[in-house]
């Protein structure tokens, strides 16, 4: 590399650093607060999806990322919700659409990231998170191998960074008192076949999408274990479905994660 010539990160650096999108992050108030059920389902539904060991949605400062949500993690990561330093979400806010990485240590560039040890990342799905121009962060998942990410697991990921982008968006538009655009039909109307289910079985069908065990949502609703399985099954047989997998890309397809 020549006297003067750009190293791979300084472009990926001045965007992180961008005071303008700094101050975006910040207004989402979002950054250092508790986790939600809402965007905690939508990393669990990620990584079950994609069959990934695990899901985040971060928030890029400038020296460090914040995870708004995370699902996968364990020990000081799980608690902290942070790490310093460069990481993939960085290269994923300039990214036009998903960055997809199938082999992060066979990679030219993406080697170098200090999380591909620190964190071991193999390969990386994100997408990235805005508010108007301004990058906020990403939605991804992630894995401890190399793999090739499937066209499906790239759309489902989408799909639901899209619906994490839309309530943080939402949360900023309300504060600032500015009217929400029109809801869409599909996200205001369930699907006819959910409309069959009884007020129990949505009730379950909300916690299953909530990534919550049977023994969790027996305790929730006062149920047996015997009865939350009953109605998991019914739920699933008027879906048409077989597993909870498929009831997660049925979720997703169907925008069930706005109404629910």
């Amino acid at each position: 590399m020549g006297l003067g010539e750009e190293k791979p990160y300084d472009a990926v650096s001045r965007v992180v650093r961008d005071p303008i999108r700094l101050a975006a992050v910040r207004m989402t108030e979002l950054l250092h607060s508790q986790s939600e059920v809402f965007f905690d389902r939508l990393t669990y539904m990620a990584a079950t999806i994609a069959s990934a060991p695990a899901a985040f949605l971060s928030l890029v400062e400038e020296n460090s990322d914040f995870y708004k949500s995370c699902f996968g993690f364990d020990g000081a990561l799980a608690s902290s919700r942070e790490v310093n330093g460069v990481t993939f979400c960085h290269y994923a806010l300039v990214s036009k659409g998903p960055l997809v990485i199938e082999d992060t240590r066979s990679h030219p560039i993406f080697h170098a990231v200090p999380t591909v040890e620190t964190m071991n990342v193999a390969a990386y799905l994100g997408v990235p998170l805005s508010v108007g121009d301004q990058a906020l962060g990403a939605f991804c998942v992630i894995d401890h191998r190399p793999r090739q990410w499937s066209e499906a697991a790239i759309d489902a990921v989408a799909s639901l960074a899209r619906a994490a982008n839309s309530e943080i968006v939402s949360r900023m538009r309300a504060r600032a008192g500015e009217p929400e655009p029109g809801p869409s039909e599909v996200a205001t109307a369930a699907p006819a076949a959910v409309k069959r289910l009884s007020r129990r079985e949505l009730e379950v069908l909300s916690r299953i999408l909530a990534g919550k065990g049977t023994k969790e949502i027996a305790v929730e609703l006062g149920m047996s274990d015997k009865t939350v399985a009953t109605h998991r099954g019914r739920l699933l047989k008027k879906l048409n479905l077989q597993s909870s997998r498929d009831l997660f890309m049925y979720a997703v397809r169907n925008r069930l994660v706005d109404w629910i």
